[in-house]
């Protein structure tokens, strides 16, 4: 936070909040319900925005559990097939631990105002 916010260095941090996040492969949350129970609905994958999409996520869950036919049962945020499927298991892991390693190291040079090398891009890119 001081390297970023230098004219901080002498405050002091009282609190701070964190703790898991909801997170899909695209960083949008989708809408859909269970395939073996349709009575089932869900919503997931909010992000660290949900508050500010409450609204329209209310009214997508409302759409889908009244079984309507609607812009907001239709939009692009229902349904989980429609997303990217992350690659298998140990792969996915090890993928993931790159592309973090990636992306920390393009933001440290970049909150440095120096130019991140192509393969840093490259692989910070991959991120969904």
């Amino acid at each position: 936070m001081h390297r970023v916010y230098p004219q901080l260095k002498g405050v002091p941090v009282l609190y701070d909040w964190t703790g898991p996040i909801d997170c899909t492969a695209q960083h949008m949350p989708v809408f859909d319900r269970l395939r073996d129970h349709p009575n089932i609905f869900y919503a997931m994958g909010f992000n660290g925005t949900g508050i500010a999409q409450a609204p329209v996520a209310g009214k997508i869950m409302a759409s889908l559990v009244l079984g309507r036919d609607d812009v907001w049962s239709r939009c692009g945020l229902v349904g989980i097939d429609r997303r990217t499927r992350l690659p298998p298991e140990p792969l996915r892991y090890a993928g993931a631990r790159v592309v973090r390693r990636a992306i920390r190291r393009k933001n440290d040079l970049e909150i440095q105002n120096r130019k991140p090398d192509r393969i840093t891009r490259f692989l910070a890119g991959l991120a969904p």
